[in-house]
């Protein structure tokens, strides 16, 4: 089993990085985590995603994913670290796993297309 997580960052409104403190899991039993590093402080809606077999799939702030683009968390104010997941590794497929976050204005869609 091995699964890396890749962190990027693509910030509209302010400077942020994804971080994680394991970014490549070896065994079932560990545990997958990541955090946002605010450098400064920023408001909008937060969305989180990412890839599995070219698919964008978003996490909601309760824990669930969606291949629907839902915020992550809405309308707040961002700065230091944020926690965004602790999860067990059991029963997660092996593979890279990119990590994608984007703050945007409220309401604004994470995804305009140009």
């Amino acid at each position: 089993m091995g699964m890396v997580m890749a962190c990027s960052s693509v910030l509209s409104l302010a400077q942020a990085e994804l971080q994680t403190d394991k970014a490549i899991i070896n065994d079932a039993t560990q545990r997958i985590s990541a955090f946002a590093n605010f450098t400064t402080p920023v408001h909008g809606d937060l969305y989180l995603a990412t890839q599995i077999n070219n698919t964008l799939l978003f996490f909601s702030g309760n824990g669930d994913v969606s291949a629907e683009i839902i915020p992550f968390s809405q309308e707040k104010e961002y700065s230091g670290r944020l926690p965004l997941f602790d999860f067990s590794a059991k029963g997660i497929t092996a593979g890279r796993y990119p990590l994608y976050q984007v703050v945007t204005h409220p309401g604004t869609d994470p995804m305009p297309v140009s």
